[in-house]
């Protein structure tokens, strides 16, 4: 067993031992740097510690020694590396009186012999826990415990949660729980065999009884199956350990949901387990539950579910690589008297000291060693005098790939307005109070709502607990990344452009309690994250935060859910609010916080809208970009300042039509246009992927009278490169961005003036804070506003605010020119206004007659196959049998063909549901589960909770 021991002599132990209870009991929650100076630098353990510190310690003690788990601390005195003797137990049991819980541990130490362990476990108080192990490797002598490893399982160490967990010694394996052994006292001797021997005929483990495990398979199948655990896998097989089953002529992954002595089917028909993960309990406790609500909330299989929380990478195993990381380590002041002495020819070290004084907060973030060289332009010998002298530390992590992108904000002290002091003294009172505390932080464009986050998380942290932000797009998560880190020190980062094997070690890397902030796209609301404090949702109207593919989760409800499971306090943050949001808080489901000023004394950006029929009418012509926005842009460059362009739209030219017969030409498998890409020299298919070369002639009528037609992203850039020569564009849409780190790489430039104009997609309308941009520009407003979709006017309301409010930031005034067909629509309107109330007024007053959200709850199902009449018919008979359960008439619509009714080669049609109330959606429903496995003819049934999209 490693790690070091306690000697000491009987008297001198006992002596120790109540001292530290006295201490420990009045001790209030103090930072681990504070107890190391007070008590000694001495890395002895202790098993002692307030719940305070078991929340999740990230930062290393002085001495830059990291310990796993509960590795805290014991008077200096204590400090040689020795066992304690077996009878030394029972004069600590003199003082403390019998455990309350003894644990037999038998493990298999990596392929190695099997070890048995016993571990006493007694609580102190309310707060405190002993944990003593004897060990036959160590000649059956009594160990102080290091750690209780796995605190992911087991934040704070109460009785209850200890069963089944492998306490050993650094070890990251989970052992196989033998016996327990309630209330049980160690017997004045050091055999272990005659220990367990005795103990045996008094009480059987409650594991040892339980031979099946409950599976919950990576299938869309809502049923559970039990097998039956072999000999070689009890102990192994846990609630949340992955598991490997035999599954009709084939082998299939899942997860352990439950333990169990009975089981309903009858015992030849039980199979036995094939294997289980080899990193024990993957899925917490916590995660299990919320799981679970999401799959019978959102009609799909638990194992589907947990295999969308669980990274691929994880559920492989996926191995990970040592990597250099570097912070300071000495104060500012001393950093910056070095530079002083450095020679003026020392470039590298000056640029070195720069940096780190430019990134001079409090704790020091950590940098990517090999990408901090290549911004730099040094080696890792230029490091190497200021780690001599003890200005930089330099640590070995191990990673599936290194950063390769440092994130260099730079750090400001920022004096809150009265309005974001108000929503912050609410919000930290709610983290104080320790419950769940739901809040909706609607603030303009600008106003300030990420201080109030940055500040929030700062309270949480120094409550030891941890926090998640989601945000709803992959490009905004560099530079949130960025901030967050200056107060957070570390921050994890978790999306899809991420390798596996990069999100597996994330995955892990929290598992451990080594980072307690993660910042991530919708997937990380299942991150595993112990004594979870604050959840923060940004931008939460967002429709990416809805998982449109099977488990269709929204990932901001989750969250919601997963802070009142958890006793924890949620943002959700927005300058434009979904509806159903902004009805829950007015009707007190959630706790408003408004700000309706921008700090500093910026202004909303002045706003002009372009009515693009008029500016046909007077040029003659298609407009892609109107007289007005070109004057504009031309004089923000002459002003050396930076636009942003909006324009939903992809490729070069967005549709091919004959002129002589009409024909479009459409994808083959899915009944939308194709996209010419001319970079590409392609018609592509933004759905399926589909790309073909551009005839030479119409495929009906055989005219060469093709027009391409239509302005996406692309073409755009064409535009201004021909207008405005001398602009350095930056184009960013998923054609530019598809590279590893391109966000990261492309947002970087821009923020450091490397380009004049950024032309994008939805990508570059929200979230960003340039302090140079002055002029935004939306080249076609109102594009979705016809869309045959009951939330058409919201969406388009929130993209035209979300774009405007990327201009005039700072202390430049900022100019928004909106193109649009249709100006005087009430969601165009209102946004040129910054004027949510008026907005959410009128909308609210359409839907409520309809009992559309917030006013009810839907669902959308979705009938598809490769035979048309087969998919019709199949759509009819489920909406017949609905309609014998709905209570009253129009809660079921349809079915009709969808607004794509062909995708994928799949046709399709659906049907909504309305109902009042989550429970009669279900009950309704449940009307036509016989349908939704359906598998005739190619026939695939769909359920979609709270749909985001009627497309």
């Amino acid at each position: 067993m490693s790690g070091p021991y306690i000697r000491a002599n009987t008297a001198e132990m006992s002596a120790r031992l109540t001292e530290w209870v006295g201490i420990l009991s009045r001790m209030p929650p103090t930072p681990r740097a504070e107890i190391w100076a007070k008590y000694g630098n001495e890395p002895a353990p202790i098993a002692y510690v307030p719940a305070a510190y078991l929340a999740g310690f990230s930062a290393p003690p002085p001495d830059n020694r990291v310990y796993s788990g509960l590795a805290y601390f014991l008077d200096h005195a204590l400090n040689h590396h020795a066992d304690l003797a077996a009878s030394d137990f029972l004069h600590i049991q003199e003082i403390l009186g019998a455990p309350d819980e003894v644990i037999v541990d038998r493990r298999d130490d990596r392929g190695g012999k099997p070890r048995d362990n016993l571990l006493f476990v007694k609580e102190i108080g309310k707060d405190f826990l002993l944990a003593i192990s004897l060990h036959t490797a160590s000649g059956g002598k009594l160990l102080l415990h290091k750690s209780l490893h796995n605190t992911k399982k087991n934040p704070y160490p109460r009785l209850p949660r200890i069963r089944g967990l492998s306490l050993v010694d650094g070890s990251p394996t989970i052992g196989r729980i033998a016996e327990t052994i309630p209330g049980g006292c160690l017997p004045a001797r050091s055999d272990l065999t005659e220990i367990v021997t005795a103990a045996s005929p008094a009480v059987k483990s409650d594991i040892a009884e339980k031979k099946y495990a409950v599976v919950a398979v990576e299938a869309p199948l809502t049923t559970l199956y039990h097998y039956r655990i072999p000999e070689n896998l009890r102990g192994a097989v846990l609630p949340g350990s992955r598991v490997f089953a035999p599954f009709g002529g084939r082998k299939i992954r899942g997860f352990c949901v439950e333990i169990t002595a009975d089981c309903p089917v009858a015992a030849a028909r039980v199979r036995d387990l094939l294997a289980a993960g080899p990193e024990g309990e993957i899925v917490s406790a916590e995660l299990l539950k919320l799981t679970r609500w999401a799959a019978d909330y959102y009609h799909c299989g638990w194992g589907a579910m947990l295999a969308a929380a669980v990274p691929a990478g994880v559920r492989k195993n996926q191995q990970v690589r040592e990597y250099f990381f570097v912070r300071r380590a000495a104060p500012t002041a001393e950093l910056s008297a070095f530079k002083q002495t450095v020679r003026a020819n020392a470039k590298g070290q000056l640029a070195v000291c720069d940096f780190f004084l430019r990134n001079s907060v409090e704790p020091s973030p950590e940098f990517s060693q090999s990408a901090l060289c290549a911004e730099l332009g040094v080696t890792a010998a230029t490091l190497k005098p200021l780690v001599e002298k003890k200005l930089l530390a330099v640590a070995a992590k191990k990673y599936a790939r290194p950063p390769t992108t440092v994130i260099t904000p730079a750090a400001k002290n920022i004096a809150l307005t009265d309005e974001q002091q108000t929503a912050l003294t609410k919000i930290t009172a709610a983290l104080d109070a320790g419950k769940f505390a739901p809040f909706l932080l609607y603030g303009i464009t600008g106003s300030g709502k990420t201080e109030v986050y940055l500040r929030a998380m700062r309270r949480a942290l120094d409550q030891h607990k941890t926090v998640l932000i989601l945000v709803p797009e992959i490009s905004l998560t560099p530079q949130t990344v960025g901030r967050f880190q200056l107060v957070a020190g570390e921050v994890v980062s978790l999306h899809s452009h991420l390798a596996d094997s990069e999100r597996a070690e994330a995955w892990r890397r929290l598992c451990a309690g080594e980072v307690r902030v993660v910042v991530g796209a919708r997937s990380a609301v299942f991150s595993p994250l112990p004594n979870l404090g604050l959840i923060i949702v940004d931008e939460e109207h967002e429709h990416t935060f809805k998982q449109e593919s099977y488990p269709r989760y929204h990932g901001r409800d989750v969250a919601v859910m997963r802070a009142s499971a958890e006793n924890a306090v949620v943002i959700l943050g927005s300058a434009t609010p979904s509806l159903e949001s902004w009805h829950n808080a007015r009707r007190g489901k959630y706790e408003l916080l408004t700000l309706t000023e921008r700090p500093g004394g910026a202004r909303v950006p002045q706003t002009t809208v372009v009515d693009l029929a008029e500016e046909f009418r007077e040029m003659q012509k298609p407009v892609t970009f109107s007289r007005a926005l070109l004057r504009e842009l031309a004089a923000c460059l002459d002003r050396r300042e930076q636009a942003i362009i909006f324009l939903n739209r992809r490729g070069f030219n967005t549709e091919v039509r004959c002129k002589n017969c009409g024909e479009n030409l459409t994808c083959e498998n899915c009944a939308i246009s194709l996209t010419y890409h001319r970079d590409e020299k392609l018609l592509r298919c933004h759905y399926c992927d589909y790309a073909t070369a551009p005839p030479a002639l119409c495929p009906l009528c055989g005219s060469a009278a093709l027009q391409f037609t239509g302005t996406g992203t692309e073409r755009a850039e064409k535009i201004i490169g021909e207008l405005l020569p001398a602009a350095r564009l930056l184009r960013m849409d998923s054609d530019t961005m598809s590279g590893r780190d391109a966000h990261g790489k492309a947002l970087t430039a821009f923020a450091a003036g490397e380009y004049d104009v950024l032309l994008g997609t939805q990508m570059v309308t929200k979230g960003f804070d340039f302090p140079r941009v002055t002029l935004v520009g939306v080249l076609a407003a109102d594009g979705a506003i016809n869309l045959p979709d009951f939330r058409a006017a919201e969406k388009t309301f929130q993209l035209i605010t979300q774009v405007i409010g990327r201009a005039g930031r700072a202390d430049k005034a900022g100019r928004a020119i909106i193109q649009a067909f249709q100006p005087e629509h009430y969601s165009v309107r209102c946004a040129l206004g910054q004027n949510f109330d008026e907005f959410a007024q009128i909308e609210l007053a359409t839907r409520e007659p309809l009992a559309y959200p917030p006013f009810g709850r839907l669902a959308r199902i979705v009938v598809s196959g490769d035979k048309a009449e087969a998919a019709r018919a199949t759509a009819g008979e489920i909406g017949a049998a609905l309609k014998t359960v709905a209570p009253k008439p129009g809660q079921i619509l349809g079915p009709a063909p969808c607004v794509l009714e062909k995708l994928q080669g799949a046709y399709r049609f659906h049907l909504l549901v309305k109902a009042p109330a989550p429970a009669e959606l279900r009950r309704i429903l449940a009307a036509a589960a016989n349908f939704y496995l359906i598998n005739q003819e190619r026939l695939q049934v769909s359920v979609d909770i709270d749909p985001l999209s009627m497309m």
